[in-house]
C-alpha cells in the first residue's frame, strides 16, 4: 500500500470516528417522547453508523421486524424504552469511535 493511499485511509478513519462522536453529541438532546426522532435515530444508527438491525434485535430482545418498523417509524418503544435504546446507542457510538482511533494509533 502506497503512503497516500495510507493517509487518505487514516483520513477516512478519523472522519468515521468524528462522524461517531457528533452522533452520540447528538443523542443527548433526544426527546424520548418524540416518535418521529426516535425513527430518524434508528435510521442513521443503522444506515450510517455501522449499527445493524440484528444488534438491535439482540440488545433489546425484540424481532428484527420490529426494528424494521421502528426505522419506517410504523411502531416505536414506550418512551422509557427509547430512553434506553438511545443510551445504547450513544456508548455504542463512541465505544466504535474509541475503536477507530486505537486502530489508527497501532497503525501509526
Amino acid at each position: 500500500m502506497t503512503e497516500h493511499a495510507t493517509s487518505f485511509e487514516r483520513q477516512l478513519s478519523l472522519t468515521e470516528a468524528t462522524e461517531l462522536r457528533a452522533f452520540a453529541e447528538l443523542i443527548k438532546e433526544f426527546d424520548n417522547q418524540n416518535d418521529e426522532q426516535f425513527r430518524k435515530l434508528i435510521d442513521a444508527a443503522v444506515n450510517r453508523h455501522r449499527i445493524t438491525p440484528s444488534e438491535l434485535s439482540t440488545e433489546f430482545a425484540v424481532s428484527r421486524a420490529s426494528i424494521s418498523r421502528w426505522i419506517a417509524g410504523r411502531s416505536v418503544p414506550h418512551p422509557i424504552a427509547r430512553r434506553a435504546v438511545a443510551d445504547w446507542l450513544r456508548e455504542r457510538a463512541l465505544r466504535t469511535a474509541d475503536a477507530i482511533e486505537a486502530g489508527l494509533d497501532d497503525a501509526a
